[in-house]
């Protein structure tokens, strides 16, 4: 039990059991780090062997709860979230519950990189994701339902608000995705396969439903009833049907559903019509979609619109769940044309689109080799890309030194010091267009000390960023006790700062530049006694 306002950490590697038919009530906030190595277990005394050995984790809070890699187990519910409770999931596995491994019934949950599991059921129908109310952002991770049940559904979502992005469902129970009279419903990048119904929507206006894989469904793969204002684009819809059931649709459009649009979606393969608009209106635009193999026609009504194409979409291997595109299909750059994909080219029809992006192209490099040996401690090093695009995109460049952004330029200086690594990324701004070189400073030697660990010479040690906008930092080593003065002048030889200390022996740091500065080559001079060191500098605005 967590009190209201209060907050529990739980540390990684904590196992948490709890007695029969107990529950944790979460009144305030709950934070839970477990690690990649190291989770935190929560689970019922039982067993181990059925579900509902304990009720679960119950959010009331009043407090944002986070818990992350963990994994709750053999709960009634596992996690129930109510009466305005805040709660995100991350990295996680929720499995073995009784009826449901997640219920939200209002407030707000996040689910990211968490995969459910709902293997049995010992108190009738259950499923494992279960919203009544209030709000979820599903993002990454998966829900494997196979229990078979003609009451199930693997996700089920009523009166709410939902958004499920890049998440697998599967199963063989009666429904997969099953939305009934939502205010908001949005399915993005998903797969769900199986099912008699893979995804079922009742009177669920204004969704969105693009980028799914949705296939091998015994009855209707898509099937929306009622509703109005439903985007369905860029999906990929196969085996309607499956294995074997004659008269099964793609998508079942029915009590007058409506759709806003219908655009680049992939029907094939199903024993039925590819969509079924008898008792539904597929919306305008309805068009450059492609249509194959389906045994009783495209449209129950109309024809194919100008911009459809019927043809085989030469998927990778269906039969194996890859429903990428095979480098000659036609669905590539046949979609809607005021929509480009990732690449950068106009939109292709279906879930997956086909990279025709080629990454730049470093033509030469400066140093012409990676490996820089026989430098010192402090040197100064230009280096430089030539690149180009084979798709004549603009470039991007990002220069980075031990790991830190220190450049947009295509070119750069660096001081060496600690053997760093700089690396060079050439960006075209589009999927998959960065090409990267990287160079590796051999061991540098270190600057001499003294005996009594201080340096044993002076000089600028360095002087990083360089180039830098605004302001960069110098180090300077003195060997003694003495008077230093920095002078900066720009290329006229107009003296544009100046500092003076009277330092101990050792290293010191001082920052040199200003606002005011112009974009330019400057010199800087540190004079020590009758000794004097100068550094070049580059300011970049």
């Amino acid at each position: 039990y967590v009190p209201f306002g209060q907050t529990l950490t739980i540390e990684a590697g904590v196992v948490v059991n709890f007695s029969y038919n107990t529950k944790f009530r979460v009144n305030g906030g709950l934070q839970v780090h477990g690690a990649e190595d190291d989770s935190v277990e929560f689970r019922g005394l039982g067993t181990g062997g059925t579900g509902g050995d304990w009720q679960g984790i119950v959010f009331f809070g009043n407090l944002p709860s986070t818990i992350r890699y963990s994994v709750i187990s053999f709960g009634e519910w596992n996690i129930k979230i109510r009466g305005g409770g805040n709660a995100t999931i991350e990295n996680s596995r929720i499995h073995y519950p009784g009826t449901n491994s997640v219920l939200l019934e209002s407030g707000q949950l996040t689910l990211r990189s968490t995969d459910l599991t709902q293997p049995f059921n010992n108190f009738g129908a259950g499923h494992s994701l279960v919203v009544t109310g209030g709000t979820l952002t599903f993002e990454g991770g998966s829900v494997n339902h196979p229990f078979s049940s003609s009451t199930e559904s693997a996700v089920r979502l009523i009166s709410s608000t939902a958004t499920l992005r890049d998440v697998s469902v599967t199963g063989d129970c009666s429904y997969g995705i099953n939305g009934q009279n939502q205010f908001s419903l949005t399915l993005d990048g998903c797969r769900v396969i199986g099912f008699d119904r893979a995804v079922y929507l009742d009177n669920c206006s204004n969704s969105v439903i693009k980028y799914n894989v949705i296939a091998r469904s015994s009855a209707a793969c898509l099937w929306i009833r009622g509703g109005g204002n439903i985007a369905v684009h860029d999906n990929t819809i196969e085996f309607a049907g499956y294995p074997g059931v004659s008269d099964r649709d793609g998508v079942l459009l029915s009590l007058n559903a409506s759709l806003s649009q219908f655009t680049n979606n992939i029907i094939a393969n199903c024993t039925g019509v590819g969509v079924n608009n008898s008792n539904g209106n597929v919306g305008s635009p309805a068009d450059y979609n492609c249509f194959s193999n389906n045994s009783d026609g495209n449209y129950a009504q109309g024809n194919l619109s100008q911009n459809d194409i019927e043809a085989n979409p030469l998927f990778v291997s269906s039969a194996n769940g890859n429903y990428n595109l095979q480098y000659n299909s036609p669905c590539i750059n046949a979609g809607y044309p005021s929509r480009n994909d990732p690449d950068g080219t106009r939109s292709d029809i279906g879930a997956h689109f086909y990279n025709l992006n080629q990454p730049p192209v470093i033509e030469e490099y400066v140093p012409d080799v990676q490996l820089l040996t026989g430098y010192s401690w402090g040197d100064e090093i230009d280096f430089s890309v030539t690149a180009s695009d084979p798709n004549q995109h603009a470039l991007s460049y990002r220069w980075y030194v031990a790991d830190e952004l220190v450049s947009e330029e295509s070119s750069v200086t660096v001081a060496l010091y600690d053997n760093d690594t700089v690396r060079v990324e050439v960006d075209d701004g589009f999927y998959l267009g960065v090409t990267a070189f990287e160079w590796f400073v051999d061991e540098l030697p270190t600057p001499e000390v003294s005996e009594d660990g201080l340096p044993a010479a002076f000089a600028i040690e360095s002087v990083f960023p360089n180039p830098f906008n605004v302001q960069t930092q110098v180090r300077i080593a003195l060997p003694h006790q003495g008077l230093v003065r920095v002078a900066v002048y720009d290329l006229l030889g107009r003296e544009v700062q100046t500092v003076t200390n009277e330092w101990g022996a050792g290293r010191h740091m001082i920052t040199v530049g200003g606002a005011e500065w112009s974009s330019g080559l400057y010199f800087l001079r540190a004079q020590y006694g009758t000794e004097s060191a100068v550094r070049k500098l580059t300011l970049i605005k």
